[in-house]
């Protein structure tokens, strides 16, 4: 039981502690914007079958961090994970970094109006390869997500709301 859920944390893991930087105000208010807690539904398809629910808190911090701590329940199980999201003014992009279940990941944001979107993809991990995709956008987040292993493709697409 907590295998399954240790494998369908993973490719969640992949989007989820940066290094602080200072962000100008513009990214500043809207990584803000995100603050509170989202929660989120679907049903996860392939050989790990079955619904998911999960639940996103996230708390803006000082120099335009947003920490962020997420669980999620599945038919077999439980897991959670946490991270920060920043805006890196040096470097002109969107950073995050998570954990969970000893498993620690990085990625990069692309801004698109007042979206932000993470990707990644082909990701080794010990279950399996991993890919998933983090869209920020504004009264929506949506976490998409899929893990390759040897029993097959394993993914979800999981729409959060606020509130």
């Amino acid at each position: 039981m907590r295998s399954l859920a240790l494998k369908l944390l993973v490719p969640m893991l992949i989007l989820s502690l940066a290094a602080p930087a200072q962000a100008g105000p513009k990214e500043d208010k809207l990584l803000a914007g995100y603050a509170g807690t989202w929660r989120g539904a679907s049903t996860v398809s392939g050989p790990m079958q079955g619904p998911v629910e999960c639940v996103l808190n996230f708390n803006a911090e000082s120099g335009g961090k947003l920490r962020y701590a997420g669980d999620c329940t599945f038919d077999k199980g439980k897991t959670a994970f946490r991270g920060t999201i920043i805006y890196n003014d040096g470097a002109k992009r969107y950073e995050t970094a998570g954990s969970g279940q000893g498993v620690s990941v990085t990625g990069f944001g692309k801004a698109s109006g007042s979206s932000i979107t993470f990707s990644v993809a082909n990701v080794e991990t010990s279950y399996g390869v991993a890919s998933s995709t983090m869209v920020l956008a504004g009264s929506s987040i949506k976490l998409s997500f899929k893990l390759v292993d040897k029993k097959g493709t394993t993914s979800a697409n999981i729409n959060f709301k606020k509130g």
